[in-house]
């Protein structure tokens, strides 16, 4: 998955800020489309955005973990600093998608889902899901 540039990032920012009250309408309306189409990446990233920022671990709910380097699916781990506790834990420890493969697919899966359509159409979607 490609993510925008810095500078683009920051061009778009300064477009969005100079934009019209119709265009920001326009704008709002395509931002809710979008996140809607893939609420669990955007659920994720607001997830990592706060546990980035609590720090505070799932097992012992002491704060102040530290960074802990990051899992094979590039997710942020951290580690617990009490003593009695220094485990490890992700964005995604204590939920019900803590060992769930591929959880950012899981939300447009379910949204194909919802509209009742086929395993067939699903995978022929492109979403990156297999038919087993």
């Amino acid at each position: 998955m490609s993510s925008l540039e810095s500078r683009r990032l920051t061009h778009l920012e300064s477009t969005i800020r100079t934009a019209s009250g119709e265009q920001l309408i326009t704008i709002e309306r395509l931002v809710a489309e979008v996140a809607s189409m893939r609420v669990a990446e955007v659920a994720l990233a607001r997830r990592t955005e706060v546990a980035c920022v609590k720090r505070r671990c799932p097992h012992c709910e002491a704060e102040g973990a530290h960074l802990h380097g990051k899992d094979k699916n590039d997710r942020q781990r951290f580690r617990c600093r009490i003593s009695e506790c220094r485990r490890t834990f992700n964005i995604l420890t204590g939920t019900p998608m803590a060992r769930a493969r591929k959880p950012e697919k899981w939300g447009q899966y379910l949204s194909y889902m919802t509209g009742h359509c086929s395993v067939r159409k699903i995978v022929e979607a492109g979403i990156g899901v297999n038919h087993t």
